[in-house]
């Protein structure tokens, strides 16, 4: 069984040739405008033609601004609340701060030759209260994220849903665990892009990548995850 993480093996691939090649550089000053991957065997080469070499993050784990600009809280600003839940107790209030500084990362990737950015919209930024009123001030964040993207020639593949339910949908339905058969909502094409192959045709591989498949969009859940 495998899953789809080779963009994040390339990424490694590349910042270890970023830094091989400031090494071979002899102190020049001028950066490289782009990185290409000639490490550990990864030439472009040798993908399918149309490959798409790229990176991903989520919004909690970047963007900052957790309690500003009109931005509601998410079930992860509640959850990192509890003492010693997290290493250092660390939140992501401000992270990396990606919602002030998304045009050094973008360019970041185009030095690193990607071809795209897979980022997630945080749900409480565009609605607070998880449905309702709409937050301008998150939408005009994520239009000015994607318009750099795409001047810098980086393509966009946006996750709307990146597990950071809008804290007032975990207090009102109880999470994922209050199950609705009917709701306001449409399923499109797209339900999860997470999709895991088995490794061989063996049944127990088969069955391995089901199981994998069924956790990720399954309707119901196989564990209990709620009193963790």
């Amino acid at each position: 069984m495998r899953a789809k993480a080779l963009p994040f093996l390339i990424f490694c691939l590349s910042i270890v040739q970023c830094f091989s090649h400031a090494a071979e550089s002899n102190g020049a000053s001028e950066k490289p405008e782009t990185v290409s991957f000639e490490t550990a065997g990864g030439l472009r080469h040798s993908f399918p033609k149309g490959f798409v070499f790229g990176t991903a993050t989520s919004a909690y784990q970047v963007e900052g601004m957790a309690e500003k600009d009109g931005r509601g809280p998410s079930i992860w600003d509640e959850f990192v609340k509890i003492p010693g839940i997290v290493a250092n107790n660390a939140t992501g209030e401000v992270a990396v701060d990606q919602y002030h500084h998304y045009k050094e990362d973008v360019d970041i990737m185009k030095m690193l030759n990607f071809d795209a950015y897979r980022f997630s919209i945080s749900w409480s930024r565009i609605f607070p209260d998880g449905t309702g009123k709409v937050n301008w001030l998150g939408v005009a964040y994520y239009n000015r994220l994607i318009d750099y993207m795409i001047e810098k020639g980086i393509t966009p593949y946006a996750n709307l849903y990146h597990y950071d339910l809008p804290l007032a949908l975990e207090k009102k339905y109880k999470g994922l665990l209050s199950y609705q058969e009917k709701q306001k909502g449409r399923i499109g094409i797209l339900l999860d892009f997470v999709y895991y192959e088995p490794l061989t045709s063996s049944k127990a591989d088969n069955l391995a990548a089901q199981r994998a498949r069924d956790f990720h969009i399954g309707c119901i859940s196989p564990c209990d995850c709620s009193h963790i």
